[in-house]
């Protein structure tokens, strides 16, 4: 049982560690996965506050191109509301540069969009600096502002803005590549995991089923053990005289019955009490124990009564069995519990044979016990052996 508790705490501990690090695993790869979302949302945010800035820029162009041409002050007020856009979304990004993790430690291009976004806003500055001269008076200084205006424009888009967009690019190439490595990491962590979820049903299927059939061999052996003093017990007589002496078995099988009984047993229990008589019972069963052969059937019939089955034995072969197991229990020096020596034990023997005496082995035990209680009634410590001719004789 101890063994069996051990192998259980083992297999159990397997499993729970199997799957904890598989869970543990699993965590981080979502955990990371999750990271890489997000990442790749606020890329996603960059890139469109990116595409703001470029349209404010462009339309602060053309709203003072068409101011220059028309003089309208409608179009003065849509730059200065698109110069604010532009101001707005730069701010904006440049709030999420500085949120980005240091150069030291900077991932996916993070520090290089920190400057980028720098030299940006300079010559934003420049930019709007060039375009806010264009509303003076000036027609001819208005021309050559925006004439730098585009020029600043174009020098911005292809220099820094080109480069943030390629900058973003790499980053989200940079988070899509780990999120395909995690990915992987995943199918294979899935992958083992189920294999090793096969093989812990396979151990557990092949384990539950040792154990199951230890218990069913346990559970049938004590069903067919006598508890006190572990010999078989009637259900195992019942078992055996089913399986192996069939009544429809033809010829009949040739098999001789012992059946012996303790003398003055009750005297003996109440002169020295149960346990003592419970004492004796297993010390009885390990004399006889020794004293029959490998292929005969020893059983605990009912309280001092002990029955034992001799297969292909004759009856003269049994009646020497009876008498040597009468002879030993006389001679043996049996003890109390206490360890005094007890009173000198005898048992009376009757001994039948089929098919001379039955026809089968309930009938052959019955005539067993007749014979047992003759040797009782004619003086106990002896053997008693039916005769083919008269029925009874002694030995």
């Amino acid at each position: 049982m101890s063994t069996l508790k051990i192998k259980s705490a083992l297999v159990l501990g397997i499993l729970v560690v199997t799957f904890t690090f598989s869970q543990g695993l699993y965590r981080n790869n979502i955990s990371a996965l999750h990271d890489s979302l997000f990442k790749s949302i606020e890329i996603t945010e960059e890139v469109h506050e990116a595409e703001a800035f470029h349209s404010a820029m462009h339309s602060m162009l053309i709203s003072a191109s068409a101011y220059d041409r028309i003089h309208d002050y409608s179009f003065e007020r849509e730059y200065l509301k698109y110069r604010e856009i532009g101001e707005s979304t730069l701010a904006k990004l440049r709030n999420r540069a500085k949120m980005l993790p240091s150069p030291g430690h900077a991932s996916h291009g993070a520090d290089n969009s920190k400057s980028i976004l720098d030299n940006l806003a300079d010559s934003f500055q420049t930019y709007k600096s060039t375009l806010d001269n264009v509303f003076n008076k000036n027609t001819t200084s208005a021309h050559a502002n925006i004439s730098a205006g585009r020029n600043i424009f174009d020098t911005i888009f292809h220099k820094y803005y080109a480069t943030l967009h390629s900058t973003h690019s790499d980053r989200l190439d940079s988070i899509k590549s780990e999120a395909s490595r995690i990915y992987r990491e995943s199918n294979v962590l899935f992958i083992a995991q189920l294999i090793a979820a096969i093989l812990a049903g396979i151990l557990v299927v092949v384990f539950v089923d040792r154990v199951f059939i230890k218990i069913y061999k346990l559970t049938k052996q004590h069903s067919l053990t006598d508890a006190l003093t572990s010999l078989h017990n009637r259900r195992y007589l019942e078992k055996i005289i089913e399986d192996e002496f069939q009544v429809d078995q033809r010829p009949l099988p040739s098999v001789s019955a012992i059946l012996l009984d303790i003398d003055n047993f009750k005297q003996y229990n109440d002169q020295n009490g149960h346990v003592a008589g419970d004492h004796l019972l297993k010390d009885l069963a390990s004399v006889l124990k020794r004293s029959i052969r490998k292929t005969d059937r020893l059983v605990r019939y009912g309280g001092e009564e002990f029955l034992v089955l001799l297969p292909e034995t004759s009856k003269a072969e049994a009646a020497g069995v009876a008498e040597k197991i009468r002879a030993v229990v006389e001679a043996s020096q049996f003890h109390l519990p206490d360890g005094c020596p007890a009173s000198q034990v005898t048992v009376s023997v009757g001994v039948a044979t089929m098919p001379e005496d039955a026809g089968h082995v309930e009938q052959l035990i019955k005539t067993a016990d007749d014979l047992l209680y003759r040797a009782k009634r004619e003086g106990k410590n002896r053997v008693s052996v039916s005769s083919c001719d008269s029925g009874d004789t002694d030995a």
